[in-house]
Order: structure tokens, then C-alpha cells, then sequence
């Protein structure tokens, strides 16, 4: 059986769906709002950025007023915003990552049964 509860936005919270099974611990799932970052935005994310699991350098570059992915042995594909810090394509979900600075600090590619390979952003 399947339980579903919607809950309104509060001044703390917005709105959300809890979902369970059988009585089981519930999903929750948060409301957001789509973005549509400006050029200007999208140069923050653009850098070389590089994985310990594997060789090849993976590139994200503004090209056109998109977000580009470009990677060896691979078409260049456009990365879609979806809410912030977050992108899709092709290859997957592409969710940036943070310093507590604010600054870029890589990103997360969840692929297919791939789940959170992590890349680092390389230094300019």
C-alpha cells in the first residue's frame, strides 16, 4: 500500500509530498522552482574538471548562451537547467557542487546505474 501526503508551504518549508510503503520511512520530496540562468550565471560552472576514478578531462564551456559538455571520444552535448546548480543531459544529471565559499567545486554525475561519480573542478 502506498501512503502519499501532501503538505502545504509553511514560513519554514515549502511545499512537499511524503511518500511511503507499507507504512515504511517516507521519501519526501521538496517544491522547487525552475531556473533560467543568465549568461552571466552559466561562466561560473564553465572549467576543466577532472575525476580520480578515471583518466579523461571533462570540459563544461558557455557556448552560445548554453552550457556545453565536451569530453574525449564524445559529441559535444548542451546541459539543460533544471533548478540551481543542477543540469541535464544527455549523459545524465549533472548537480554542481559548493565550497562554503560559494565557489564551484566540481559536480556529481548520476548516469544510468551510476550514482554520484564525483569530479573535482581543476584550477584555472
Amino acid at each position: 500500500m502506498v501512503d502519499l501526503h501532501f503538505l502545504p508551504a509553511s514560513a519554514s518549508q515549502p511545499r512537499r509530498i511524503e511518500q511511503s510503503f507499507g507504512g515504511g520511512k517516507p521519501d519526501v520530496f521538496e517544491s522547487t522552482e525552475a531556473v533560467t540562468p543568465s549568461s552571466a550565471d552559466l561562466t561560473q560552472y564553465a572549467g576543466a574538471y577532472v575525476s580520480e576514478e578515471i583518466d579523461p578531462v571533462y570540459r563544461i564551456v558557455l557556448q552560445d548562451g548554453s552550457l556545453k559538455l565536451s569530453r574525449l571520444k564524445h559529441k559535444t552535448e548542451t546541459l539543460r537547467p533544471t533548478v540551481r546548480d543542477v543540469f541535464t543531459g544527455d549523459i545524465g544529471t549533472v548537480r554542481f557542487t559548493r565550497h562554503p565559499n560559494q565557489q564551484i567545486s566540481g559536480f556529481l554525475l548520476n548516469a544510468g546505474r551510476v550514482r554520484n561519480f564525483r569530479f573535482a573542478r581543476k584550477p584555472d
